[in-house]
């Protein structure tokens, strides 16, 4: 069996059903951030089978721009990774840049991802 690693700045409650089926069908390691600033709930990790790791976010405003600690999971022995996180975290792209990269490790990585624009931004 594969063994996957996912990714996302914070473990939001309305993902709860696809992590729980992945926690329970798949080898996956969860890594998600502390906290955000957006006040969106989060799931209780205590229930997760397999292994979850807890990062500290660096935002700003808003918008996690790093993720303290999530580039050494490169160097762990994953097969993919998922990565559910904010398209705009450096950490994120500096990661799957890596983790595609040949002469480093050609890892399978898929973006799983909801980006919403507030309607005043949406252009047509």
């Amino acid at each position: 069996m594969m063994k996957i690693c996912l990714i996302s700045n914070i473990a939001p409650h309305y993902r709860k059903e696809i992590y729980t089926l992945i926690d329970k069908h798949l080898q996956c390691d969860f890594v998600f951030g502390d906290t955000l600033n957006n006040g969106i709930n989060t799931l209780n990790l205590s229930r997760f089978n397999n292994k979850v790791t807890i990062l500290r976010n660096m935002q700003r405003g808003e918008v996690t721009i790093w993720q303290r600690g999530v580039l050494s999971e490169i160097f762990k022995k994953y097969d993919a990774f998922i990565v559910a996180d904010d398209i705009r975290c450096l950490s994120t792209w500096i990661l799957l840049f890596f983790s595609k990269n040949e002469r480093f490790r050609s890892l399978k990585a898929l973006f799983l991802n909801s980006f919403i624009l507030r309607s005043s931004q949406t252009t047509y």
